[in-house]
C-alpha cells in the first residue's frame, strides 16, 4: 500500500469507522500492557556486548563453572581488629546460612587450622629458610632479631627481592602492627592476651582474614549458585543481605556493614534506574502536556495529542517483552525517547488540522487535507527518525544493536498508533464541540515565519557565520576526551560503587578481577608465577599457593624437622626475660628500634620503586610523612625508659614487657610444636574439600586462576596495560578489566560506525520522498549543523564522550532532519517562507519543546553516563530547531528554491 493510500484509509476509518478503530485500539493497548507488565531489567555490563562474544562467554563460564568471590563482596569496618574479627566470623556464618538460594560457597579467609597444620608444608624452599631462621628461638628477643636480619639480608637494600616477594613482605608488614599493637598495650598497662594471640598467628601463619593494609576493613565473598547476570535469581541474596546487616549491627555495635561487587551494584543501579525510569517519563509526559495545554489553549488538545502516543509506547513495550525481554542500561531510557519523539506526530497533526478547521473545511475534508499534506512529512520524519535508529543495528555490540532495535520499532508503533487513533480522537473531539457550539482555533506563529524570512534576506552572512560556528564546533569537539572509567558515570553516593574505589586505595588491589583456567595444578602454578611477573598485576589466587611446587619437596621434611628441634632446643633452654636487667631492656629496646630503622628505609625504598602496598604498610607502621607511627611511638617509649638508674624505678613499665616477652616465647614456641608436627611437604589429598571446590570446576575439572590488577584499572591506559600484559601470558584470560575495555572501546567504535550509516540510510528515504538530490541535501543541513554544534557544546561544558552519550549524534541525525522535513514540505503548499514558516514553524517549535523535555527528563538520572545522554540530546534538539531556522533559509535562498515572494512580503524579496 502506498503512503497516500493509507493515509486516505486513516482519514475514511476515522470519519466513517470511528468507534470499531477506537475500541481495537483500546483493547489492544489493553493487552499490550499486560504483556509490557513482564518486560525484564538487566543492568549487566555483559549485555552492552555481543551474547556471542567470547570474552562475554568466557566470564559466564567462569560464574558459572566455578567459585567466583566478586559477585557479592560483604565489607566489615571496625577500628578494633577483634571486633572486626568478631564480625567477620558472624556474617560469614549468616551468609552461609542463607536458604532463600545456593550459597556455592562463603570465603573470609584461610582456615587456621590448616594453616597450622600444613602451613609449611605450602611454601616454596626460599620462604621455608626465611621461616627455618625466624622460628629458631621463640623468645621475643631473638625473634625480633631474626626478624630484623631477614629485613635487612632480603630486602632493605633490593626493591627487586621485594617486588619478587611482595605478598609475604606485605603480609609481614601487618603481622609486625598486629605485634606492636600488643606490645603498646602492654606498655600502656592495657596487656590482652588475645592480642598478643593475634600477633603470634598472624607472625606464623599469617592473617587469616581477608584485611585492609591499614587492618580496619575486612571482606567476606560470597559466591550464589548461579550467573550473577541473572539478576531475578540472585537478588533475594541482596535482600537476604539486607536483613542479616541490620541484625549484625545490633549485635556489634561500632561495627559497620556495607555490600558492593556485581549484584549489589546491578541492585542499587536498578533501584536508581528502574523506578526512576517510570517517574521521569511520567513528568516527562505531565510536563508535555502542561506546554501543549499553554500553547493550545485548552485541556483537551493535549489529552488528545498524548493518548495516541501512549497507547503507541504500550504497544512499544509489548513488543520488547515478546523480542528483547529485558531492557538494558541503554534502551532504559526508551520510554523517555519515544515520549520525546511521538508526541512530534501528534502536535503536527492537531496543529494543521485545526488551522484547516479555521479556514472552513469541514471536519472530512481537513482531515483528508491534514493527512494528505503534513501526514506525509509525519511519516517521513517518523520513518527517517525510525531508520537513524535501525542504522545502530549495524552494531555488534549488544547495547547499541538493542537501542536501535528497540528505539526504531517504538518509533514505528508510536507512529502507526498516532496515525490510526489521533483522527478518529480529532473527529470524534471537533462533533463534540460542534454540538456544544465551540470550534477549534488555529494560532500561527508569525514570529517564527518573520525570523526565517530576516534570515534569508542575507543569506550569505548568515550561511558564512553558520558554516564558521559549524567548523569551530567540530574543532572543538575533536579535542574532547572520552571517558572510559564507568564509577564516574555511575550515580553519586552509591554505596556498592564508592566502595570499589574505596576497596582499590585500602587494599591495594583491584576486586574487578581476571580469570583464566588451568589443565592441572602444574599448569595452574605456571600460569600464576607468569602473572606474578607482570607489573600491572597485583597478586594471583590459584591452587598451587596451597601446595608446594615439586622442586621444592625434596627436603622440606628434614627442614621442618630441624625447626622443630631447633626451636625446642632453644625454648627448654630459654630463660624468663629479666626486667631488673639493663642488658635484657637494651637489648629489646635496640631491636625495636632496628625493627623500626628498617621498616623505613623498606617503606622508603618500596615508594621508590612503586611497591605501593608495602610502602602503604609500611607507612602504617611508621607514619605516612611525620614520625609518628605506632612503630616510632613504641621504640621511642622503650629507649626513653632504659636511663633510668634503678630497678624499681622502671619496674612498672619492664615488669609488663617482661610478663608479655615470657608469654610470648611460651605460645610461639607452642605454635611453632603444632606447626611442625607434619614434617612432609602438603599434598592434594590433604586440602579440604571447599579449597579444592573454590578452585576446581566439579563440571569440566580444570583449575581456576584469579589475577587481581595492582591499583586502580578503570582508566584506559592501566586497562590496556593489565589486559595486554595477562594477555601475554594466556589468550584465554578474561575477567570484568577485558570487559570493561572491550565495551567502551567496542561502543566507540561502533558508534562512531553508526554515524554514517544513519547519515546514507536517512539520505535514501529523503531522496525517495523529496526526488531530488538538492532538496535532500538541504533537508540534512540542520542536522548536521546541529550535530556539529553539539559537539563544541560538549567540549565547552565540560561533557566527556562515554559509552552511553557516544549514541546521541545517531540518535541526533533522526531526530534533526525533522524540522527541515516540515519546513520544506510545508514550502510546496505555501506562497513564502514567512507564510511556511508562520504556519508549520509553531508546530516546529511545540514538537522541539516536548521533545527536549522528554530527552531533558533523562538528564535528571542519577546514572550520570544516562544523565549525559539526556543533556547532550537536549542541546542537539535545541540546535536542529535553531539550525533550521538560521541554516536552511539562507540555502534555499542562494539555490533559488524559495517560493516568489509577494507584494505583501517585502522582507523576502532580496
Amino acid at each position: 500500500m502506498s503512503r497516500r493510500k493509507f493515509l486516505d484509509l486513516c482519514a475514511h476509518l476515522a470519519v466513517h469507522a470511528r468507534r470499531p478503530v477506537l475500541l481495537a485500539g483500546l483493547l489492544l493497548t489493553l493487552v499490550a500492557a499486560v504483556v509490557a507488565s513482564h518486560l525484564g531489567l538487566n543492568f549487566q555490563w555483559t549485555e552492552m556486548l555481543p551474547a556471542d562474544s567470547p570474552l562475554v562467554r568466557g566470564i559466564e563460564r567462569a560464574h558459572r563453572d566455578f567459585v567466583t568471590g566478586n559477585a557479592y563482596i560483604a565489607v566489615v569496618e571496625s577500628t578494633d581488629p577483634e571486633k572486626l574479627e568478631d564480625a567477620v566470623d558472624d556474617v560469614a556464618a549468616a551468609f552461609a546460612a542463607v536458604d532463600v538460594l545456593t550459597i556455592r560457597q562463603v570465603i573470609q579467609g584461610v582456615p587456621e587450622e590448616y594453616a597450622l597444620d600444613h602451613g609449611l608444608g605450602t611454601i616454596d624452599r626460599a620462604a621455608l629458610e626465611q621461616a627455618q631462621g625466624l622460628l629458631a628461638d621463640p623468645a621475643l628477643t631473638p625473634f625480633l632479631r631474626h626478624l630484623n636480619d631477614l629485613f635487612e639480608a632480603d630486602y632493605t637494600n633490593d626493591s627487586a627481592r621485594m617486588d619478587e616477594d611482595e605478598r609475604s613482605v606485605v603480609a609481614t608488614l601487618q603481622a609486625v602492627g598486629t605485634l606492636v599493637d600488643a606490645l603498646q598495650r602492654t606498655v600502656d598497662g592495657a596487656f590482652s592476651e588475645r592480642t598478643l594471640a593475634r600477633a603470634i598467628r598472624d607472625l606464623t601463619t599469617g592473617d587469616p582474614y581477608l584485611r585492609s593494609l591499614d587492618g580496619r576493613m575486612a571482606l567476606v565473598m560470597v559466591a550464589p549458585d548461579g550467573d550473577p547476570a541473572e539478576l531475578n535469581s540472585v537478588i533475594p541474596l541482596d535482600l537476604e543481605a539486607d536483613r542479616i546487616f541490620r541484625e549484625m549491627a545490633v549485635a556489634h555495635p561500632g561495627v559497620t556493614f556495607r555490600r558492593t561487587g556485581v549484584i549489589p551494584i546491578s541492585r542499587d543501579e536498578i533501584d536508581s534506574l528502574g523506578g526512576l525510569t517510570y517517574l521521569l517519563s511520567a513528568v516527562a509526559a505531565i510536563a508535555a502536556y502542561l506546554l501543549l495545554a499553554v500553547s493550545f489553549r485548552d485541556l483537551s488538545t493535549p489529552l488528545l495529542a498524548s493518548l495516541p502516543l501512549a497507547a503507541g509506547i504500550i504497544w512499544a513495550l509489548a513488543f520488547y517483552t515478546l523480542t528483547v525481554h529485558a531492557l538494558n542500561i541503554i534502551t532504559a531510557v526508551i520510554m523517555m525517547v519515544l515520549t520525546g519523539l511521538g508526541i512530534d506526530f501528534s502536535i503536527h497533526l492537531i496543529g494543521r488540522y485545526q488551522e484547516e478547521r479555521a479556514a472552513g473545511l469541514a471536519p472530512e475534508p481537513a482531515i483528508r487535507r491534514t493527512l494528505r499534506e503534513t501526514g506525509e512529512g509525519v511519516i517521513t520524519g517518523g520513518l527517517t527518525t525510525a531508520l537513524a535508529f535501525f542504522a545502530l543495528m549495524v552494531a555488534r555490540t549488544k547495547g547499541i544493536w538493542e537501542f536501535g532495535f528497540c528505539a526504531g520499532s517504538g518509533m514505528i508503533l508510536t507512529l502507526g498508533a498516532v496515525l490510526l487513533l489521533l483522527p478518529a480522537l480529532l473527529v470524534w473531539r471537533d462533533q463534540r464541540l460542534a454540538a456544544t457550539g465551540g470550534a477549534l482555533a488555529s494560532r500561527p506563529l508569525p514570529l517564527l515565519g518573520g525570523a526565517a524570512a530576516h534570515v534569508a534576506r542575507w543569506p550569505r552572512a548568515y550561511a558564512l557565520l553558520v558554516l564558521l560556528t559549524a567548523l569551530a564546533g567540530i574543532w572543538l569537539g575533536s579535542g574532547n576526551r572520552y571517558e572510559y572509567n564507568l564509577l564516574e558515570l555511575e550515580p553519586r553516593g552509591l554505596s556498592s560503587v564508592e566502595l570499589q574505589s574505596e576497596i582499590v586505595d585500602r587494599f591495594g588491589l583491584s576486586v574487578e578481577v581476571a580469570y583464566a583456567t588451568a589443565r592441572d595444578v602444574a599448569d595452574s602454578r605456571a600460569q600464576a608465577e607468569a602473572l606474578l611477573d607482570l607489573d600491572p598485576v597485583g597478586d594471583v589466587d590459584d591452587i598451587s599457593r596451597w601446595l608446594p611446587a615439586p622442586q621444592d619437596t625434596l627436603r622440606r621434611g628434614p627442614m621442618i624437622a630441624e625447626i622443630r628441634a631447633t626451636a625446642r632446643a632453644r625454648a627448654a633452654a630459654a630463660r624468663p626475660f629479666d626486667a631488673a636487667d639493663p642488658a635484657a631492656r637494651r637489648a629489646l629496646a635496640e631491636e625495636i628500634g632496628r625493627l623500626r630503622d628498617n621498616v623505613i628505609e623498606l617503606g622508603d625504598l618500596a615508594y621508590v620503586s612503586g611497591l605501593d602496598r608495602i610502602a602503604t604498610a609500611a607507612a602504617g607502621l611508621t607514619g605516612a610523612e611525620t614520625p609518628d607511627g605506632p612503630l616510632v611511638r613504641l621504640a621511642s617509649q622503650l629507649q626513653a625508659a632504659l636511663p633510668e638508674a634503678d630497678a624499681n624505678a622502671v619496674a612498672p613499665l619492664w615488669r609488663r614487657v617482661a610478663g608479655f616477652a615470657d608469654q610470648f616465647g611460651a605460645s610461639l614456641a607452642a605454635r611453632i610444636e603444632r606447626m611442625t608436627r607434619l614434617a612432609r611437604p602438603t599434598r592434594f589429598s590433604d586440602l579440604p574439600e571447599d579449597v579444592v571446590a573454590r578452585y576446581r570446576s566439579a563440571e569440566s575439572g580444570e583449575f581456576l586462576v584469579t589475577v587481581m590488577p595492582k591499583g586502580n584499572i578503570y582508566e584506559r591506559e592501566p586497562l590496556v596495560r593489565f589486559t595486554t600484559a595477562v594477555g601475554s601470558v594466556s589468550g584465554t584470560v578474561v575477567g570484568t578489566p577485558h570487559l570493561i575495555l572491550a565495551m567502551n572501546e567496542e561502543m566507540l567504535r561502533e558508534g562512531k560506525m553508526a554515524i554514517p550509516a544513519a547519515f546514507l540510510a536517512i539520505a535514501l528515504l529523503l531522496f525517495l520522498d523529496f526526488r531530488r538530490l538538492r532538496l535532500t541535501l538541504l533537508a540534512m543541513v540542520p542536522l548536521v549543523v546541529a550535530s556539529a554544534w553539539l559537539l563544541g557544546v560538549m567540549r565547552i561544558f565540560g561533557i566527556a564522550y562515554n559509552f552511553v552519550n557516544v549514541i546521541a549524534i545517531p540518535i541526533l541525525i533522526g531526530v534533526g532532519v525533522d524540522d527541515g522535513v516540515h519546513l520544506l514540505h510545508r514550502l510546496r503548499h505555501s506562497s513564502s517562507l514567512r507564510q511556511a514558516g508562520s504556519s508549520v514553524g509553531r508546530a516546529m517549535l511545540l514538537t522541539s519543546l516536548t521533545t527536549m523535555v522528554g530527552f531533558g527528563s533523562i538528564g535528571f538520572y542519577s546514572h550520570r553516563g544516562m544523565a549525559s545522554l539526556g543533556i547532550a540530546l537536549t542541546i542537539g534538539v535545541g540546535a536542529c530547531f535553531l539550525a533550521t531556522l538560521v541554516a536552511l533559509p539562507p540555502l534555499l535562498r542562494i539555490f533559488g528554491l524559495l517560493p516568489s515572494p509577494t507584494s505583501g512580503d517585502p522582507e523576502e524579496r532580496s
